[in-house]
């Protein structure tokens, strides 16, 4: 899974379909926390090619968040994917929340 989404840059450059994929998840379950690492490629091309990403973001995710997406409970059930579950956060997010899913990467 991935997400695609237009990314303009400060300098003008655009990149029309800019390829985000979770490339790593830190979670601390006795303070409820985690940080997810999503890597920017130009796009999806360029992430098949295992070329190097533009840029790496690291963002928190808290308490509120966390449980609803992390805790025992929700992970526990069926098919649920902590993945997945990064990228449920992500689309909540203001960044992020018209990109398109890329769920065949």
């Amino acid at each position: 899974m991935a997400l695609i989404k237009e990314k303009q840059f400060n300098n003008g450059i655009a990149l029309p379909e800019a390829y985000y994929k979770v490339s790593r998840l830190d979670l601390n379950l006795v303070e409820q926390t985690a940080y997810v690492t999503i890597n920017m490629y130009k796009d999806k091309n360029t992430r098949l090619l295992n070329l190097q990403p533009i840029d790496s973001v690291v963002i928190p995710i808290y308490k509120e968040s966390f449980i609803s997406l992390f805790s025992i409970d929700e992970t526990n059930k069926i098919g649920v994917n902590s993945i997945k579950q990064c990228y449920k956060f992500l689309k909540t997010l203001d960044d992020f929340n018209d990109a398109l899913d890329d769920l065949m990467s």
